[in-house]
């Protein structure tokens, strides 16, 4: 017997497009001159071929002879989201700087089942609030500042599903977590 493999002969496409906006409102008066903004936005369209192989018996009985049929079906590509959406709206002023984060990410293909798409595994769409901000110490000429970082505030958790049809097959809480600490930079 001899063992052989084939890079897939089909072409496979990535397209889409990204939007990013990014400001800080030092053009206003009084403090709304500390705004910032961060807003970006990206569409991503991915189509492959998934070769699968079946199986069809010719004939009856103990002498039916096996014939193997190569076939492919399409879909989006692994590991690929369809949307992305970042949001961040922050607040600088003097030596204190703040920032709430808002992050989305669609969907993802994590499996696929080569012969039926039905059976496809997939992560929940994921959405997720963020916060960080710092004062800088007017001690030791700045180099010193107190921070807090706050990650996952909503307790977002990781879903998975089967299916398109989104049969949760898993449900995982990794709760939110602090740091509050003092920084030094060297």
């Amino acid at each position: 017997m001899i063992g052989t493999w084939i890079n897939l002969d089909a072409t496979s496409t990535v397209s889409g497009f990204e939007l990013d906006w990014q400001t800080h409102f030092w053009y206003l008066p009084s403090f709304l001159k500390g705004i910032v903004l961060s807003v970006n936005y990206t569409h991503i369209n991915s189509k492959t071929s998934y070769p699968f192989q079946t199986s069809v018996k010719e004939g009856t009985g103990p002498f039916a002879k096996t014939v193997f049929v190569d076939s492919t079906r399409s879909g989006r590509m692994p590991n690929q989201p369809d949307d992305v959406f970042n949001f961040t709206l922050g607040y600088d002023v003097g030596g204190f700087s703040a920032r709430l984060s808002y992050v989305f990410t669609d969907n993802v293909l994590t499996g696929v089942n080569r012969t039926f798409d039905e059976l496809d595994s997939y992560t929940g769409a994921y959405k997720r609030w963020d916060f960080t901000a710092y004062q800088q110490l007017p001690w030791l000429e700045g180099r010193m500042q107190v921070y807090l970082n706050a990650s996952n505030i909503t307790n977002t958790p990781d879903r998975a599903f089967i299916s398109e049809l989104q049969k949760l097959s898993s449900l995982e809480y990794y709760g939110g977590t602090v740091d509050l600490g003092i920084r030094y930079n060297l």
